[in-house]
């Protein structure tokens, strides 16, 4: 993980020389580093980075609906181990219609999103919301087996 962070650092570099702050795959760079810091638990770092992919993607309305949803569930989940579930809830709802949107996904994400929010409902003891958040995902889930 410390030669990975490394490596990212180096990235962000390059990708800003060449690509620029406001393209999706510096977007992504940013996703991928900030997943490597949470997982160093240096979860500041690891939140400015996903705040920062999930601008760069809403400030460039680059046509990647599906890039900004992992962005958003990433950080949703980040915050959800921390407790901040009032934070998160909204980050996976807007990940969900995203993927769920015409052209935003595909059906793997968005069961894994619904998933991710119903555990959230369930973390903040909603559990009407998080039965029909998991019968979704279940509906997606058939859905995939069947086609």
């Amino acid at each position: 993980l410390v030669a990975a962070n490394h490596y990212y650092a180096n990235a962000e570099q390059v990708f800003a020389k060449t690509v620029g702050h406001k393209n999706r795959r510096y977007a992504a760079m940013l996703n991928g580093w900030a997943g490597v810091l949470q997982r160093q638990k240096k979860f500041g770092e690891a939140e400015e980075k996903y705040r920062k992919a999930a601008a760069v993607y809403e400030q460039k309305k680059s046509g990647d609906p599906a890039g900004l949803a992992v962005v958003l569930h990433n950080l949703a989940l980040l915050l959800m181990d921390q407790g901040r579930l009032s934070e998160a809830a909204p980050l996976l709802e807007k990940s969900v219609a995203l993927l769920t949107a015409e052209g935003g996904g595909n059906s793997t994400r968005a069961m894994q999103a619904f998933r991710s929010l119903s555990r959230c409902h369930q973390l903040a003891g909603n559990l009407e919301q998080a039965a029909a958040c998991e019968i979704r995902a279940n509906e997606l889930a058939l859905h995939m087996m069947t086609e």
